[in-house]
């Protein structure tokens, strides 16, 4: 049985995000490989790892066409038009945040716990905006797939 779970214990199983830096691919591409460069060098560097998440944070406003002058003010439109929740938005802060650390903190540095919690916030981000709706809309096609297979007498 190794490591799957019954049923019964499914609730208590811990989701597994990809260990090698790739992100899922409904993230669009340029937002992957800027992540897959930072997941490289997350624990020799901790720093540019928060500078790289920093850059996937503005890739990804890039590509929900967010407006503002700064990254805060495109994060806060996000927040504003729904396409991220107010936790999600409290998290892109701090993402944001310690990644000015990370490139402008002389006698501060990112610390790799720090770095791990960025990992974290980055992923829960990325999951909301990309991951859940395209594994939503996969699961609608095949009910609809299925249902359309059912009134054709398969």
């Amino acid at each position: 049985m190794g490591d799957q779970l019954d049923d019964d214990n499914f609730q208590l199983a811990e989701l597994e995000y990809p260990k090698d830096g790739r992100l899922n691919i409904s993230v669009p591409q340029t937002i992957r490989e800027v992540y897959f460069e930072a997941a490289r060098i997350k624990e020799l560097a901790p720093n540019a790892f928060a500078v790289q998440v920093r850059r996937a944070l503005e890739a990804l406003c890039e590509d929900r066409a967010a407006k503002g002058r700064t990254l805060a003010d495109k994060l806060k439109d996000l927040s504003a038009r729904a396409e991220i929740p107010p936790v999600l938005a409290e998290m892109t802060d701090v993402l944001r945040l310690i990644g000015n650390i990370g490139a402008h903190g002389i006698g501060e540095s990112v610390h790799p716990l720090q770095a791990n919690a960025i990992d974290e916030f980055f992923k829960a981000v990325i999951e909301y905006v990309y991951v859940a709706p395209a594994k939503l809309r996969a699961f609608k096609e095949r009910m609809e797939s299925s249902r359309k297979s059912e009134t054709n007498g398969d």
